[in-house]
């Protein structure tokens, strides 16, 4: 039975920042996806909304905090392109979400008000990648900017 027959809202995130390799199975992966019918897929990356919308044109795409909306114009740019929520960036300060409710009146907004704030701009990092070779943008993060780190001072030149 599908969660919206049964009255819930079902969302399927896909956050992932593919190199090539990944794009040439991307719409047949996703394909069982969207026929769960899902209310909205949760996407960052523009190449892959742009193949959504080509394969799957009537799928609702909400922009993830991954994409790292900080603008009110890069919010309008995504409405344009047929988006119908953006989960603004975890960065912002409520005057700044203010401003961009104000300039996007009609956009639906989604904002994180609880949970971690990465070291790095939401969808940006690449510390777990560098140190564990587990690339956060493919969605491997070890949360490495969590660990506790001792400082151990170097040899000085």
């Amino acid at each position: 039975m599908k969660p919206t027959a049964l009255g819930k809202k079902f969302y399927v995130v896909v956050n992932i920042a593919p190199h090539n390799a990944k794009l040439k199975t991307f719409i047949r992966d996703l394909k069982p996806v969207v026929e769960m019918g899902p209310d909205a897929l949760i996407m960052s990356d523009p190449g892959l909304i742009m193949l959504v919308r080509e394969h799957f044109p009537e799928m609702p795409i909400h922009l993830s905090v991954q994409a790292n909306a900080v603008n009110w114009a890069t919010v309008k740019f995504w409405q344009q392109m047929g988006l119908t929520r953006v989960i603004l960036s975890r960065e912002l300060s409520l005057e700044e979400i203010e401003e961009i409710r104000n300039q996007v009146p009609d956009m639906e907004i989604e904002i994180f008000v609880h949970g971690a704030l990465c070291m790095a701009y939401s969808g940006r990092c690449l510390l777990s990648g560098y140190i564990n070779k587990r690339d956060p943008n493919q969605g491997t993060c070890t949360n490495a900017c969590r660990w506790e780190y001792n400082v151990q001072e170097g040899e000085r030149r």
